[in-house]
């Protein structure tokens, strides 16, 4: 592989999300973002583009001995319960960092929200395991910014 990756390659490993009114979320597993484009079946039995990106979702850990972290995410899934806050559609920028710690990609996310909160599953087996809490995120729109 060597001479294959550029200098300051992306790793998976260094990225954070930051949300307008919250702190620096740091997730220790962030799930496949994926985006679609509405598809229309033609008469002739082929596909179109329907011309709109449709909403997304992602799962996102965060460990739940980081108590700024978990105390920000319970604050903001709280909001989209009834009675719901209008706030609770937030903006938010997940930043990739390269090895050297610079800004190489940034995702901005448009009316992203928590739906869901998963406990993962303890066991007496798993000798310090770190525990930790999934989220279901909702997004309106994703747009690169970098």
């Amino acid at each position: 592989m060597k001479g294959i990756i550029q200098p300051n390659h992306v790793s998976k490993n260094n990225f954070e999300l930051q949300v307008i009114g919250l702190p620096p979320i740091i997730f220790t597993e962030v799930g496949d973002i994926g985006e679609q484009i509405d598809k229309v079946d033609l008469p002739d039995r082929t596909r179109a583009s329907g011309g709109t990106k449709q909403a997304g979702d992602f799962t996102a850990m965060v460990p739940s001995h980081h108590d700024v972290e978990v105390a920000a995410m319970e604050s903001w899934y709280k909001e989209g319960q009834d009675p719901v806050a209008p706030t609770y559609k937030k903006s938010g920028v997940l930043i990739k960092k390269g090895i050297d710690g610079s800004v190489i990609r940034t995702y901005t996310f448009i009316g992203l929200w928590v739906s869901e909160r998963n406990m993962t599953a303890v066991s007496l087996e798993n000798e310090g395991e770190m525990d930790a809490i999934e989220y279901l995120f909702n997004f309106d729109d994703i747009i690169p910014t970098t």
